[in-house]
């Protein structure tokens, strides 16, 4: 491993690397960055002060590769962990939009639903008023019986009622 020197190095060695996994490469840089701050912190509320220069570049000079490694590991972990939330709330999203839109279908059916509810109740009236008319007129046909035969009878009825006047009146 070539010998880190500062910031510059450790961005070089993580991000400068690969051009395919460059905010793998940040992330990692920002996470040992935030080590070396860290260590600053610390530095300063144990000593009073904060370090110089060359005790921060010996810092960096004993940074291993175990060391970036480790940051490249909890670096993936976290860009993990972000690419799964986000596709966790695009999917929600997305299920809402499916649920929405499906709940939408039903109640354009359901528009439509009553719109057929009335046609088929104005055809029902319609075909209850024919079907009576049709019913009353079968009726006055069944009752007065006007079939040849009843016609005849009728007829002779009447022609002998004429006959049975016209014998009385004489």
């Amino acid at each position: 491993m070539e010998r880190l020197t500062g910031s510059e190095d450790v961005y070089r060695r993580l991000v400068g690397s690969t051009e395919e996994h460059w905010l793998h490469g940040l992330v990692s840089f920002a996470l040992i960055e935030e080590r070396r701050i860290e260590w600053m912190r610390h530095r300063e509320n144990h000593d009073g002060a904060p370090p110089d220069a060359a005790e921060i570049r010996r810092w960096y000079e004993q940074q291993t590769e175990n060391d970036l490694t480790r940051a490249e590991t909890q670096a993936e972990a976290a860009l993990t962990t972000y690419a799964d939330d986000i596709l966790k709330d695009i999917l929600k999203a997305e299920t809402q939009k499916a649920i929405d839109r499906s709940i939408l279908g039903e109640i354009e059916r359901a528009g439509h639903w009553w719109r057929q509810l009335k046609i088929n109740t104005v055809a029902g009236v319609a075909a209850a008023l024919i079907f009576a008319l049709v019913l009353v007129g079968v009726t006055t046909i069944v009752f007065t019986d006007p079939s040849p035969v009843g016609i005849m009878k009728a007829l002779m009825n009447e022609r002998n009622e004429e006959k049975a006047d016209g014998d009385k009146a004489r």
